[in-house]
């Protein structure tokens, strides 16, 4: 099972970094065949699940779980 950190939330368009990588700044590529991550709402504690994703600036792939609330 992976364990997934809760790095914050951001507004459409501002910079959000998530290991150096402004995940804004690049195509987000849906990991279809994955499973769905499932996280916390840190201020209601309702569970959610959530599609994983990732970006890639040609030295670095991050993957991350995100969702629109």
């Amino acid at each position: 099972m992976s364990t997934w950190l809760y790095y914050g939330s951001s507004p459409d368009g501002s910079k959000f970094d998530i290991e150096g990588l402004n995940v804004w700044a690049h195509e987000w590529p849906c990991e279809r065949d994955s499973k769905r991550a499932l996280g916390r709402d840190p201020l209601y504690d309702q569970e959610f699940s959530f599609q994983i994703w990732s970006v890639d600036d040609g030295k670095k792939k991050v993957r991350f779980a995100a969702d629109e609330f």
